[in-house]
């Protein structure tokens, strides 16, 4: 496993770890208009490149770069 590969399997485990499937979180759509939803499932790397989440309710996979949790009692 390459450096880079390694780097974002590391940002798909800490993502993970602290949101757990269920967690809130606000999803950035490419018109830049923002959802909240909860995660669905693990975070994987896509076709072993790219760091992405489905989410509950939104047809197809998120990069988590546009995914940010939502603190218990706050806003993403």
């Amino acid at each position: 496993m390459s450096i880079a590969t390694q780097k974002k399997q590391r940002e798909v485990d800490l993502f993970n770890f602290k949101n757990p499937v269920g967690s809130p979180v606000m999803v950035r759509f490419d018109s830049g208009q923002l959802q909240q939803s909860k995660v669905e499932s693990s975070a994987i790397l896509f076709c072993g490149h790219t760091p992405a989440v489905f989410l509950k309710g939104i047809t197809g996979i998120y990069e988590l770069k546009r995914v940010t949790a939502i603190e218990p009692g706050g806003e993403a």
